[in-house]
């Protein structure tokens, strides 16, 4: 189970992500087949950004979601619009996964971040498609794979709906976050993760309304603050749990995107640099 984080503000949008896939033994032990790929992907044409968590790699079926993605987001410029994309991630993946079979149906378990730039008269708005089978944040059932848009849903409590694309709703999003408001999705393990990111970030968001972070208009700052939860999970579980039950893991890798399409990288212990 990867972990991922997505925050959006009026500075950026980053991603995060631990490098962890791990393989369940017939004990029951976890063992990590990889530690090091960065699960982030830019999407250069819509100003975006994919990361996923769940299901990774299956070799029985000749399947790697990383590269996968890489694929597709090498032709994301042939669609007309962010969203067409992101409809077009979902359909291809619900059928490629439609004829796999496992013991434990829950293998299949699969979740995707796609943030986007839209552009709405002179501004530019960022927007969360979420691409999921998932049928709740605890991770124990599945439903149907579909996308939906988050960022107007979580400010506002209501459902998901595809009207939420239309500009009224769109400018509430963009007002909401010129207001010093975050949005943030935390999504992996829900209770080596998510509970810990949870209240890190809550405290961030306090910090950020009450104008008490430094350098908040520079996005290395957010690259920093968005990776740090992630960072202290998985020092806290090579510290503390055990070799073969650890879930996070691995480097942690970042990617920032401004509203313009600038690109910043944060990768394992290097510095910081601009794509």
């Amino acid at each position: 189970m990867t972990v991922i984080s997505t925050l959006i503000c009026d500075v950026c949008t980053v991603h995060v992500s631990d490098s962890f896939i791990t393989q369940r033994t017939a004990n029951g032990d976890l063992v990590p087949i990889e530690c090091e790929e960065s699960k982030i992907i830019r999407v250069k044409a819509w100003k975006g950004a994919l990361s996923y968590w769940g299901f990774a790699t299956c070799s029985d079926y000749g399947w790697n979601t990383g590269e996968w993605l890489r694929n597709e987001a090498s032709a994301a410029e042939t669609f007309c619009s962010a969203e067409a994309f992101a409809s077009h991630l979902a359909a291809e993946l619900k059928a490629k996964l439609a004829p796999m079979r496992f013991q434990n149906p829950l293998e299949k378990g699969i979740g995707i971040h796609f943030t986007a730039y839209e552009r709405l008269h002179d501004c530019e708005i960022p927007e969360l498609f979420l691409i999921s089978n998932w049928a709740n944040p605890s991770y124990d059932s599945l439903r149907d794979l579909s996308v939906s848009r988050e960022t107007f849903h979580t400010l506002s409590g209501q459902a998901p709906l595809h009207s939420h694309r239309d500009s009224h709703y769109r400018k509430q999003v963009y007002d909401f976050i010129q207001t010093r408001k975050l949005l943030v999705y935390n999504n992996g393990h829900p209770s080596l993760f998510n509970k810990a990111a949870n209240g890190l970030f809550a405290l961030f968001c306090e910090l950020y309304e009450k104008k008490a972070l430094e350098r908040s208009d520079e996005v290395e700052t957010w690259l920093r603050l968005t990776r740090w939860p992630l960072e202290a999970v998985i020092q806290a579980q090579r510290d503390f749990v055990s070799r073969f039950k650890r879930r996070v893991g691995g480097q942690p890798h970042a990617l920032a995107i401004s509203p313009t399409g600038g690109c910043w990288s944060f990768e394992g212990t290097n510095p910081i640099r601009r794509l």
